[in-house]
């Protein structure tokens, strides 16, 4: 073979050596019809080889010791079973670090506290026209989705040091359920509201009045909810998610002295997790493009543009999370780490983008009521002034309720809507685009600069008339 030698020395250097295990196997033959009677005698076996060269070594194994296939070292009881006097091995086991495990249970608990709070704020505001315009129900539905996507990180970091391997089968399959359960009902939220507006909008176009109900837009949520639930049951009694010990390092005799646990993800569940990455996506991506389409209407509140920002922004998240989690794919604390913190970016850019901005629509709606004090008797009282009931409101024209006439919606109760104005959704103010909005808004300008200039003439023609005539006097 290739030899090399050590240019000082002359010494042949190891690396170009190839060493072999051989098995001196017991063979026993029988000369009982010569002289020699029974003999007994012993034949030698390659079981292991070594090299360090890599073109020696199989591809999918380390260099090192290796051992030729079914070609197992038989020992003096005649079998491939240890014997009792080699002592154990230390086997080291990679578990989750307590660490992280603790940072990603706070991720976890500060998502289940940001939903809640949001919902509740929700549920106290919700005759408040900012927030009935939003639809409460879809509303909730968003923060229901949250927090069951969020309990994936409960899940996600379980191992086999604190819960049986049963246990964490079990919590495999629950990461597979959480998960494409709460991106279901949160993103499936997502699309109804955008489905919505367009659907009206089409109306508009046809000019055809159009009444949409929530259960004309609960209908994509139930669906999406119902494929889900399919193929998760259906994996699950097919072919549920196993968690097995991986062995990453073994001793000269072959026994494991590394490993860690880990979801195994067979070839068998391949197609129900293809399935469910395929509903959920197409969700992801029909509500980009609903909310794409509704992106240059004006609407009340901006619902539709806050919308398309979360989603794009939860794609990059997606995008940039998914590849790194693939890559740690065999080392627990970062498959844990990455796992966690992408759930909880997720979450919380739903919540956040979705909430904060009525929040402050809310804010401001408080800012505009006018305060005015009001003295009786020697007290002052804070009255804050709204139209009366009946009262002539200004209003605007609104193109979904055009039949033939000149209907006109009725804009009075944005602080305390009535009946009507708290159920109907938000109102599309206008279908120019951003674009065209501010070519009116400079047309205006210029209209109103030239009114001034023709005012200020006529104000100094005046002053010049009036001085000519005191003059005159």
């Amino acid at each position: 073979g290739l030899v090399t030698l050590n240019q000082t020395t002359g010494t042949r250097l190891s690396n170009t050596v190839s060493y072999s295990v051989m098995n001196y196997v017991e063979n026993e033959q029988d000369y009982s019809g010569e002289e020699y009677g029974t003999m007994v005698n012993f034949q030698p076996r390659a079981t292991h080889y070594y090299s360090a060269r890599n073109y020696q070594v199989p591809l999918n194994q380390s260099r090192g010791w290796v051992a030729f296939e079914n070609n197992s070292f038989i020992f003096n009881d005649g079998t491939s079973n240890l014997p009792l006097g080699i002592p154990a091995p230390l086997e080291t086991v990679d578990y989750i670090n307590p660490g992280i495990k603790g940072f990603a249970y706070f991720m976890y608990a500060l998502t289940l506290l940001v939903a809640l709070a949001f919902a509740g704020w929700t549920w106290y505001f919700r005759k408040n026209r900012v927030v009935a315009a939003s639809q409460p129900f879809f509303l909730y539905l968003l923060c229901l989705g949250c927090i069951i996507l969020g309990s994936t990180i409960v899940s996600m970091v379980t191992d086999h040091r604190t819960v049986s391997i049963e246990g964490c089968s079990a919590a495999c399959n629950a990461n597979i359920w959480l998960s494409s359960l709460g991106i279901s009902l949160a993103f499936s939220a997502l699309f109804a509201k955008t489905y919505r507006i367009n659907k009206i909008l089409n109306s508009s176009k046809r000019f055809r009045r159009i009444r949409v109900t929530i259960l004309d837009t609960l209908t994509p949520v139930v669906v999406v909810f119902i494929a889900n639930l399919i193929v998760l049951i259906v994996m699950t009694v097919v072919n549920s998610i196993e968690y097995v010990i991986v062995y990453t390092g073994y001793d000269v005799f072959g026994r494991p002295i590394k490993s860690f646990g880990q979801c195994a993800y067979t070839a068998a569940a391949l197609p129900y997790l293809i399935a469910l990455a395929a509903i959920n996506g197409a969700v992801v991506l029909f509500a980009i493009y609903q909310a794409w389409k509704a992106r240059n209407l004006s609407t009340e509140f901006a619902e539709s543009s806050y919308i398309f920002y979360t989603l794009v922004a939860c794609l990059v998240a997606a995008f940039i999370g998914c590849p790194v989690l693939v890559l740690a794919y065999e080392s627990p604390d970062a498959t844990a780490f990455v796992s966690s913190a992408l759930i909880f970016m997720i979450c919380s850019i739903i919540l956040c983008m979705i909430f904060i901005p009525k929040i402050k629509f809310y804010r401001e709606s408080l800012s505009r009521s006018t305060k005015k004090k009001v003295k009786i008797s020697g007290f002052e009282n804070d009255a804050t002034f709204a139209p009366p009931p009946g009262a002539a409101v200004a209003s605007l024209p609104d193109p979904f309720n055009y039949d033939g006439s000149d209907n006109e919606a009725n804009l009075s109760g944005y602080e305390h809507g009535t009946r009507d104005s708290l159920s109907e959704g938000e109102r599309i103010l206008t279908l120019k685009t951003p674009q065209e909005l501010a070519k009116e808004v400079e047309a205006l300008k210029y209209v109103l600069k030239m009114k001034q200039r023709r005012i200020d003439e006529q104000a100094d023609e005046i002053a010049k008339l009036l001085s000519e005539t005191k003059h005159t006097e």
